[in-house]
C-alpha cells in the first residue's frame, strides 16, 4: 500500500507493477536488482531480503545496485560490512550507491530524514533546527537529479563492490541557514544534534550534481504546502506482546572432514631426470592452455568490435547485405565473449581479470542489437519509399506505425549505449571507440527523437485522409537570396493515400505575370533591384524560412489561385548530391549528359540562353530533369544499392540548410523544428547564470546575375568581453575571382546584412577596399525579437572587399563569478563552407574554457578557425 501511494504519479505506466513478495519465477528475465537500504521496518526482514537478492542475482549473473544513505547507524554500518563480504566471496557485479540528504517532491517521511523534518518544520512554523557542530556539513541532494545518476550508474559497469557517493552540494550549516533566510527573512533558527551517526568518507567515485539549491527548495516547499504533510509523522502503534518467545536459533552441523587416501606411486627404476622433464611439459601444457583460455575471450571481443567497423564501412560505401553478415557476425562472437566472461568471472583469483571483458562484450552485444534494428528500419523506409513511387494502393499507417515503434526502440537503447560510452574505460572504451563515437551518438540521438515524431505524422503528410499538394520552391544558389537562392522555378507536388501521383514544374515569371494588383516589396528590393511592386520570385526576403514560405504561399494563391499544405525550398546542392549517387543521367529530349560537375553549366546554359517572357524552354529542361532523377531515385530505392548513401545525401543537406520544410501539419512541423530542419531563425535557450549570443551574416544577390559561382566569403569575430559590455567586430571579405575582363556582367551587388538581438546598438559599417575605406551608416530594421543591420556592397571582378560590422550589448554577467557564455552562428542556406574565424578576448585574470574546446589559446585571446558548413555553436565557460 505504501509503494502504491509513493508510485502514484506513476499509475498510468503500463510498465510499472508493485507486487506483495518476491516471486523468483518472475524474474527470470531481470538484468538489474535495486535494493534500497531502509525499505523495510524490520531490520532482520531487510537482511534476509537483501541476502536473497544477492543469491539469485549470482545465480542468475544479474547487477545489483544497493542504496544507502551516506549516514548510517550502526545497524547499517554491520550491514554494509556484510555486504562486502557477500560481494568480495561471490564477485558480483554490484555498486554500492551513497545518497546525500535526499528532499524534493514526494520526498520520504521518515522521521530518520532530517531534512525531511527541517524543511516540514519550516513549511509548518516558519522554524527549522540545524546541527551546527564546528565542521559539520551537509550534503542536500535532489530527488529529481540523484534518479537520473542513479539509473546512469545502473547502467554502467562499475567494479566489483565500487562505491559510489551522490549528493547535490556540499555547504555547511551557516550557508544552509543563509540559503533558508534568503527564502524567508523570518525564519527561527535552533539547535538539533545528530547523535550515533557515523559520516562516511572514503568513496572509489563522487558525483557532485549540482543545481540551484534555492528553487529545489522552493519546489519541495510547494509540495508541502500542497500535500499539507506533517514534518513529525506518527509512528505505528506496536502492540507489546503477553509473552516474550525465544526462538532457538538453527546450528550449522560442522562437515566431517574427508578423509584422503594416500596413493602410493610406482618405484622409477631410471633416473628422476626424464619424470622431471615429463611433469616440466605437462606443466607447460597447463600453462599453454590457461593462456589460451584467458586469450579466447579478448579475441572473441576483438573480431566482434572489427566487424562492427567493417559493417560501418560497408554501409557507408552502401554495401548493405554484407554490412548486415557483419553485423549478425559481431552480435554472434560479442554473445559468446559475453558468456564466455560470465563463467570465467566467478572464478577465484582470475575472476576480477573479466570484469573489464565482461563489460567490453555487453556493450558490443548491445551496439550490435541496436544496428540489428537499424537495418530492420532500413527495410521498413526502403518498402515505404517503394509505395510512395509505386503505382499501388495500400495502407501507410501500419507502415508508419512500425517504422515509429523501431525508432522509439533505437532512441531508448542508444541512450543507455551513451550512458556507457561515456563511464567506460580501458578495454571497453577501446572496443566501442572502434566503431561508435560518444558526441555523434548524441547528436544523432536527438534527430531520432524528431525523426520518430515525424514518422508518426506522415499518413496525414502524404494524404492518407486526403489529398496533399505542396509547393517546391527552386532556389539557385548561384544567385543567393536570404533562404538559398532566387527563386526561378517552382513545382507542385501532389500525395494521395500515400503515394507520389502529379509532379508540375512551371517557371516563375508564368506565375508572377498573372498577379493583379500592387504589393509593397521590402525597401532594399524596391531601392536597390528596382522592382516597383513583389512577386512570388522575391518572396523569400525573410532569411527565417517559414515566415518567407508563407509569404510564397500568400503569392502562389493571389498569382494562380492554387493554395498548398506546405513549402520546400531546395538550391543546386540537393540536385549535385544526388547526381554524386546516381551517377550521369542522359536528357533524350535535349540531347544532354548531365552529372554533378556540369550540372550548373548545363542548366544555365538551357534555360538563359535565347530565354525570353512567355517561352517555356525553362519549364521544358527543369521538368524533364526532375522527372528523370525522380525515375533514378525510384530504380535505385528499388534496389537498395544506393538507398544508405542516397539518405546520407539528404541528411546532409537537411543539416546544411540546403533543403528547408515548413508544413501545415502542426506534428510534423514541431518535429521538423526539434531537428532543425525547417530553416527557421531560432536562438538557443541557455538557462542559469549564462548569456546568449547570437549572429546571422545574410547575403542577397541583387546583381541579377550568377555572381555567385565566382564568390568566395571569408568571416572573422572578434568579440570582446568588457567590464560592463560586450563587444563585437564582425568583418566579412568578399572576393569576386571572375576574370576582370567579364566586366559589369559579374558585378557582385549585394545587400549585405548582420542580424543579432534586438537590444544590440550598431555602429557605423566600414567597407575597405586595399588602403581605401568607406563608412556607411546602416539601414536599421528591427522585427520579431531580431535587429537587422543592412548596407549594399559592390564587388567587381578581381576585388576583395572587406565590410566591418561593430555592434555592442550590455554584459549582465560578472567575469569575476562563475559564469557561461553560449554564441550561435546561424550558417545563410545555400552558401557552402565558408571559412571563419572567431577570436574571444578575456581580461587576464579570467581564466576561459570552451566546448568545443578552443583550436587558439594565446595570452588573454581564445579562439577557433573553423568553417560555416553548419550552424556553428560555442559554449564558454570561467
Amino acid at each position: 500500500a505504501g509503494w502504491q501511494k509513493m508510485t502514484l504519479p506513476l499509475a498510468d505506466n503500463k510498465a510499472l507493477e508493485i507486487e506483495s513478495k518476491t516471486e523468483t519465477a518472475r524474474l527470470k528475465e531481470g538484468q538489474y536488482f535495486i535494493f534500497a537500504v531502509d525499505s523495510f521496518q524490520s531490520a532482520e526482514k531487510e537482511e534476509e531480503v537483501l541476502i536473497k537478492t544477492l543469491v539469485l542475482a549470482k545465480e542468475r549473473a544479474t547487477k545489483v545496485l544497493v542504496i544507502f544513505p551516506y549516514k548510517l547507524d550502526q545497524r547499517k554500518s554491520a550491514l554494509l560490512q556484510k555486504i562486502n563480504e557477500l560481494i568480495n566471496q561471490d564477485q558480483l557485479t554490484s555498486s554500492l550507491i551513497f545518497l546525500g540528504e535526499l528532499f524534493g517532491p514526494r520526498m520520504s517521511t521518515s522521521p530518520s530524514n532530517w531534512l525531511f523534518s527541517a524543511v516540514g518544520e519550516y513549511a509548518k512554523a516558519k522554524k527549522i533546527r540545524i546541527d551546527k557542530t564546528p565542521g559539520r556539513v551537509y550534503y542536500p541532494t535532489f530527488i529529481e537529479s540523484a534518479v537520473k545518476e542513479i539509473i546512469r550508474t545502473l547502467f554502467s559497469f562499475g567494479g566489483a563492490g565500487e562505491k559510489v557517493f551522490i549528493f547535490g552540494q556540499r555547504i555547511n550549516a551557516e550557508t544552509l541557514v543563509q540559503l533558508f533566510k534568503k527564502i524567508d527573512q523570518t525564519v527561527v533558527v535552533g539547535e538539533a544534534k545528530e547523535e550515533g551517526v557515523l559520516f562516511l568518507s572514503s568513496f572509489d567515485r563522487q558525483v557532485a550534481l549540482g543545481g540551484n539549491l534555492t528553487n529545489q527548495i522552493k519546489q519541495t516547499l510547494a509540495w508541502f504546502s500542497q500535500q499539507k504533510i506533517s514534518s513529525q509523522p506518527t509512528k505505528p502503534k506496536i502492540k507489546k506482546p503477553q509473552k516474550t518467545i525465544l526462538v532457538p536459533q538453527k546450528i550449522k552441523k560442522k562437515k566431517k572432514k574427508r578423509k584422503i587416501k594416500k596413493i602410493k606411486l610406482p618405484a622409477f627404476k631410471t633416473k628422476l631426470s626424464k619424470p622431471k622433464i615429463k611433469a616440466t611439459k605437462w606443466m607447460g601444457r597447463i600453462l599453454l592452455l590457461v593462456f589460451l583460455t584467458l586469450l579466447v575471450g579478448p579475441l572473441l571481443i576483438a573480431l566482434s568490435a572489427s566487424s562492427l567497423f567493417l559493417a560501418k564501412k560497408q554501409i557507408e560505401q552502401g554495401g548493405v547485405a554484407w554490412a548486415k553478415r557483419s553485423v549478425s557476425f559481431s552480435l554472434t562472437t560479442a554473445g559468446l565473449a559475453n558468456h564466455y566472461a560470465a563463467v570465467l568471472i566467478q572464478t577465484p583469483l582470475l575472476g576480477r581479470l573479466y570484469e573489464q571483458p565482461l563489460a567490453a562484450s555487453s556493450l558490443l552485444e548491445t551496439t550490435a542489437g541496436l544496428a540489428k534494428r537499424g537495418f530492420y528500419l532500413f527495410d521498413l523506409a526502403s518498402v515505404l519509399a517503394n509505395k510512395v513511387f509505386g503505382d499501388e494502393a495500400y495502407d501507410i499507417t501500419p507502415l508508419t506505425q512500425k517504422m515509429a515503434i523501431e525508432l522509439g526502440a533505437i532512441y531508448n537503447q542508444a541512450g543507455f549505449l551513451q550512458s556507457e560510452l561515456e563511464t567506460s574505460q580501458g578495454l571497453t572504451r577501446k572496443a566501442l571507440n572502434m566503431v561508435v563515437n560518444p558526441q555523434e551518438l548524441s547528436f544523432y540521438r536527438r534527430k531520432l527523437l524528431a525523426v520518430r515524431r515525424l514518422t508518426e505524422a506522415l499518413p496525414q503528410v502524404l494524404g492518407q485522409e486526403s489529398p496533399k499538394i505542396y509547393l517546391v520552391l527552386f532556389q539557385n544558389n548561384m544567385e543567393i537570396r536570404p533562404t538559398g537562392g532566387f527563386i526561378g522555378s517552382f513545382a507542385l507536388v501532389s500525395f494521395d493515400k500515400g503515394r507520389l501521383v502529379d509532379l508540375r514544374v512551371s517557371d516563375v515569371y508564368e506565375a508572377d505575370g498573372q498577379l493583379k494588383g500592387y504589393v509593397k516589396p521590402p525597401e532594399p528590393i524596391e531601392k536597390y533591384l528596382g522592382e516597383a511592386t513583389w512577386y512570388l520570385r522575391d518572396s523569400n526576403w525573410d532569411p527565417d524560412f517559414p515566415t518567407s514560405a508563407a509569404r510564397a504561399e500568400w503569392f502562389l494563391d493571389k498569382e494562380i489561385d492554387q493554395s498548398v499544405d506546405g513549402v520546400v525550398g531546395i538550391d543546386l546542392e540537393v540536385a549535385r548530391g544526388i547526381l554524386a549517387e546516381l551517377g550521369p543521367v542522359y536528357l533524350a529530349d535535349f540531347d544532354k549528359t548531365i552529372d554533378e560537375n556540369n550540372l550548373y553549366e548545363i542548366t544555365q546554359e538551357e534555360v538563359e540562353k535565347n530565354f525570353f517572357p512567355g517561352s517555356y524552354k525553362k519549364r521544358n529542361f527543369l521538368t524533364a530533369l526532375a522527372r528523370k532523377l525522380l525515375f533514378e531515385l525510384t530504380e535505385s530505392v528499388s534496389q537498395k544499392k544506393l538507398l544508405p548513401r542516397l539518405a546520407k545525401q539528404i541528411f546532409r543537406n537537411l543539416e546544411e540548410r540546403h533543403i528547408q520544410i515548413f508544413l501545415h501539419q502542426q506534428k510534423a512541423q514541431r518535429a521538423l523544428s526539434e531537428a532543425n530542419w525547417d530553416g527557421s531563425l531560432t536562438p538557443p535557450a541557455c538557462p542559469g547564470k549564462c548569456l546568449v549570443d547570437w549572429l546571422s551574416v545574410v547575403d542577397a544577390n541583387l546583381g541579377v546575375n550568377k555572381a555567385n559561382y565566382f564568390l568566395e566569403r571569408r568571416f572573422l569575430l572578434r568579440v570582446f568581453f568588457e567590464p560592463d559590455q560586450l563587444k563585437r567586430y564582425l568583418t566579412v571579405y568578399l572576393t569576386n575571382k571572375a576574370n576582370p575582363a567579364l566586366g559589369r556582367d559579374v558585378r557582385y551587388r549585394t545587400y549585405l546584412r548582420t542580424i543579432v538581438p534586438r537590444q544590440a546598438i550598431f555602429d557605423n559599417v566600414t567597407v575597405a577596399f586595399r588602403d581605401e575605406e568607406e563608412i556607411l551608416e546602416p539601414e536599421i530594421v528591427e522585427l520579431r525579437g531580431r535587429k537587422e543591420a543592412g548596407v549594399l556592397v559592390e564587388v567587381w571582378p578581381g576585388q576583395t572587399k572587406a565590410v566591418t560590422f561593430v555592434w555592442q550589448t550590455p554584459l549582465k554577467l560578472s567575469l569575476e563569478q562563475d559564469g557561461e557564455y553560449l554564441l550561435f552562428w546561424r550558417k545563410q542556406a545555400g552558401t557552402k563552407d565558408d571559412l571563419a574565424q572567431l577570436r574571444f578576448f578575456f581580461p587576464e585574470t579570467t581564466k576561459a574554457f570552451a566546448l568545443p574546446p578552443f583550436s587558439l589559446t594565446r595570452d588573454s585571446e581564445r579562439g577557433y578557425n573553423t568553417t560555416l558548413s553548419r550552424d556553428f555553436v560555442s559554449r564558454i565557460y570561467w
